[in-house]
């Protein structure tokens, strides 16, 4: 049977140098630490799948600041968006979902350096704090990850888009 592709979006949210994580309770990630996230539906922007998820995943509203970037795997297409998010309403964190374990606020440095938290994660969050975006190396174990594009956070309109390659996949 022939995987689909898959097109997910999800958020990076850091609010007094803490970041937002869900652990969910299933598949390759259970027990495991990533930002709020998940598919995006038909007919919806990507803008609009990240902030659906924070919602559904922990009761937060928030609105996009800018666009962080796009991760791509070949074999089958995966693309998954993140968007860095500031909260707009200040409400309890809550799990509201049957597929995470639990939701919280981690310490940035704390959540940079957990092996509790997928190194996806870790890199987007450590890419998002170190300007120049593309010099943060891919995390070890991410092979199929082929290219991440990350964004200028000058104009969400108007980006300009920086990528950083695979190198062992570019031969």
């Amino acid at each position: 049977m022939k995987m689909l592709s898959t097109v997910g979006a999800g958020c990076l949210v850091i609010e007094s140098d803490q970041v937002l994580l869900v652990q969910p309770n299933y598949g390759p990630a259970k027990g495991q630490w990533m930002f709020p996230g998940g598919f995006i539906n038909d007919n919806e922007s990507p803008e609009d799948a990240a902030l659906r998820e924070l919602w559904e995943e922990t009761g937060q509203v928030g609105k996009v600041i800018p666009p962080l970037c796009i991760r791509y795997r070949q074999a089958p297409t995966d693309i998954y968006w993140v968007f860095q998010v500031e909260l707009t309403l200040n409400t309890p964190i809550s799990v509201l979902t049957s597929e995470l374990l639990d939701v919280r606020f981690w310490p940035v440095k704390e959540a940079i350096h957990s092996p509790l938290v997928r190194p996806m994660s870790r890199f987007f969050l450590e890419s998002a704090l170190a300007p120049p975006l593309s010099n943060v190396p891919l995390p070890r174990g991410h092979d199929d990850t082929h290219r991440v594009f990350f964004f200028e956070p000058s104009d969400f309109h108007h980006a300009q888009v920086h990528y950083q390659r695979n190198e062992r996949l570019a031969q």
